[in-house]
């Protein structure tokens, strides 16, 4: 009998490392205290496109602050 499932070798995929996130002036560093919702309100200032606007009425609106630190340069 021939065994119809072939093993294929397993190859190591490369994960980028974790740099920085800047938003303009503000680094994002998470607080360990961060809370589902406050991350689910997070998830769409890393989409595509946030550079471009100002994300800082809606960082201000929803208490977001906490999460960036402003970066001196």
């Amino acid at each position: 009998m021939i065994w119809p499932f072939k093993t294929t070798p397993k190859t190591e995929t490369k994960v980028p490392e974790f740099t920085d996130i800047k938003f303009g002036a503000h680094l994002y560093k998470p607080q360990i205290d961060i809370t589902p919702h406050e991350v689910a309100l997070l998830l769409p200032m890393f989409r595509t496109g946030w550079g471009l606007i100002n994300y800082q009425p809606y960082v201000e609106k929803n208490n977001l602050a906490r999460h960036f630190v402003k970066v001196e340069e």
